[in-house]
């Protein structure tokens, strides 16, 4: 799964505002974090030039394993944006598909870990497939093996109502700690898929995690909260990027997942899921999401729809 980032860099026209560029994986580690802190705006060209190293690929279902071309640079050459605040350019971005802001200046770099707000993520899920949970198969496609366990509807609030399959399933509490870190990649797939056909995605960690989807389009269950998210600044000074980044990817996305369950939780039990209610949500991570990690910056439109 590529960790897509957004590099902003002042604008020729006007300097309180920003070109912002797109990198496929340069969230990944915070890689790009050093060139930037070394060169400054001028990392940009330098990035451009360089070609990014993508990840595996896995094509369902057949299970053949690829690398895609990397004849592209790190840094995209055109720009997403043009002359844009942060604030703009926040309240137009999908937090599902990208997971870091680089805001360059001349002297160096801002950085910051992109934070979905995932507000109704497990009833999400419920309403639009089921999860497998397999071992992990080094990348490949799950086999004809049984899973462990299938995850749906009412047990996505309550893991331990999944169906079990096999004797040698893990705990269930485990295959929940490994989900709450990784989910974001079924919910990144739900974004790429709505409108075209939709296949099962998986998800590779300590276990696989196939999410077969049952037709029903995501678009209005996701609708404008993909734009919900929280910019945590990295403040990563003198520590070594890439362990700022496994931290910040490991606690962030299991806040979220524990934060939005209860959430999810309170909803499925008939309570109210007014838009006061749902904004309730939204502020409330957003508070706890501050208390963990310091110094954040919210995107959160008025209403959830």
């Amino acid at each position: 799964m590529s960790h897509r980032a957004l590099v902003a860099v002042p604008a020729e026209s006007d300097s309180s505002k920003y070109d912002v560029y797109k990198s496929r994986n340069g969230a990944h580690r915070f890689k790009l974090h050093p060139h930037f802190e070394a060169l400054g705006e001028s990392g940009l060209a330098e990035l451009q030039k360089k070609n990014f190293e993508p990840p595996r690929v896995v094509d369902p279902p057949e299970g053949e394993t690829h690398v895609p071309q990397s004849d592209e640079p790190m840094v995209q050459k055109e720009p997403l944006y043009e002359g844009v605040s942060i604030d703009e350019l926040l309240s137009e971005t999908c937090f599902i598909l990208f997971d870091a802001l680089y805001v360059v200046e001349e002297d160096g770099v801002s950085t910051y870990y992109m934070n979905w707000t995932g507000v109704n993520m497990q009833s999400t899920l419920a309403a639009h497939g089921t999860l497998e949970v397999y071992p992990e198969l080094g990348g490949g496609y799950p086999g004809s093996k049984d899973p462990y366990y299938r995850i749906e509807g009412d047990a996505f609030l309550d893991l331990t109502k999944a169906t079990q399959h096999r004797p040698d399933a893990p705990p269930i509490g485990y295959v929940e700690d490994v989900l709450s870190k990784v989910h974001m990649g079924i919910f990144r797939n739900m974004v790429h898929q709505m409108g075209r056909e939709q296949r099962p995605s998986i998800v590779h960690a300590d276990l696989a995690f196939v999410y077969r989807p049952n037709g029903n389009p995501v678009k209005q269950s996701l609708g404008v909260t993909r734009q919900f998210g929280v910019c945590i600044d990295a403040e990563i000074g003198d520590i070594d990027p890439g362990i700022v980044w496994e931290d910040f990817y490991e606690r962030a996305n299991t806040l979220r997942w524990n934060h939005m369950l209860q959430w999810n939780r309170h909803f499925m039990d008939g309570k109210s899921r007014s838009p006061e209610v749902l904004n309730n949500a939204v502020l409330d991570f957003v508070e706890k999401t501050r208390i963990e990690f310091g110094n954040v910056r919210a995107n959160n439109p008025n209403t959830v729809a």
